[in-house]
């Protein structure tokens, strides 16, 4: 857990929580977001203050099959121009931090060995699958490799 969210104030839980959220393009529950820091849960109050700012919005999550509409959840989202904002004024750090917390998060604890938890493997075989478990997934997997390829070739470039 990075220090600087140890020592963090609880006014400030709500930037925290908007910058966690941006972290996933289509969105996500209340419910997965409450583990994003581990010493600072997320609660429906944070997002009824962002709401209230129009900083975030609610929506039905998007089914991937349709005879399952019935079976739909709510999706916190943070609207592109604002996740784009939020997104362009973070440390290039502190951008890699988020990402391997919504890896952590989506993928297990192991994930960097190559340790993907199987709960989510067989819950995206599932017809249950969101279209936001699925996008997000592979936008924070994606992210992931771009950075390994990234310090991978910062390391060869230096070497040489």
């Amino acid at each position: 857990m990075p220090s600087r969210i140890r020592m963090m104030r609880p006014a400030n839980v709500r930037s925290v929580f908007l910058v966690a959220l941006a972290a996933f393009p289509l969105g996500e529950t209340i419910e997965r977001l409450k583990r994003f820091y581990s010493a600072y849960p997320l609660f429906p109050a944070h997002a009824r203050d962002l709401m209230d700012s129009s900083l975030i919005a609610s929506r039905p999550s998007i089914a991937v099959s349709p005879e399952l509409t019935a079976e739909r959840t709510k999706v916190l989202v943070v609207p592109r121009p604002v996740r784009d904002y939020i997104r362009s004024h973070l440390e290039r750090a502190r951008l890699i931090e988020i990402n391997e917390l919504a890896a952590g998060l989506y993928f297990g604890d192991r994930w960097r060995e190559g340790g993907i938890k199987e709960s989510l493997i067989a819950k995206l075989k599932k017809p249950t699958a969101s279209a936001e478990e699925i996008q997000n997934g592979g936008t924070i997997a994606v992210r992931c490799s771009t950075t390994a390829w990234k310090l991978m070739m910062s390391g060869v470039s230096e070497a040489q």
